[in-house]
């Protein structure tokens, strides 16, 4: 992921030099900086929890790489070349507005799957399904909720 990191970050700077302008005007370069998002948060995740198990790489690690992946696929290859912007996004405010847009796109995506994987791993243990006579039982912390079903 560092040289994932190191890599997207020398795809945008030369991709700002090349087309004189930040490089947030279309899809392609919006995925890309999201990807460069992803690993941004990835990086500063690891940096900071060093010493101890960090969960936050299994979900920002895949979203970088499938971002990226994305991007640069066949789907989008008429979007890969730079254009001209629009007069309305010759503004200043496109590359202070769009950059921490997309990067809270990205820490919101982030926080969304990791709450995905907690309740996943929550109802795991929690979900007790009983075959035997067609009883089932599902119990989540405190609740419990018994079904008996009748053979028609």
């Amino acid at each position: 992921m560092i040289v994932t990191f190191f890599c997207i970050t020398g795809l945008l700077v030369t991709r700002r030099i090349y087309s004189g302008h930040f490089p947030l005007s279309d899809l392609y370069e919006s995925l890309i900086f999201l990807s460069w998002g992803f690993s941004l948060i990835h990086m500063v995740s690891y940096l900071k929890f060093k010493k101890r198990k960090n969960n936050l790489s299994a979900i920002t690690a895949p979203s970088a790489i499938f971002t990226q992946g994305f991007a640069t696929s066949g789907l989008l290859t008429k979007m890969h070349q730079s254009a001209i912007l629009a007069p309305a996004l010759q503004s200043q405010w496109l590359m202070m507005h769009v950059s921490i847009m997309v990067l809270g796109y990205a820490a919101l995506l982030c926080r969304s799957l990791l709450s995905v994987a907690l309740l996943v791993i929550t109802f795991r243990k929690a979900i007790k399904i009983i075959g035997e006579n067609n009883n089932f039982s599902f119990s989540f912390g405190k609740i419990q909720y018994m079904n008996e079903r009748s053979n028609l």
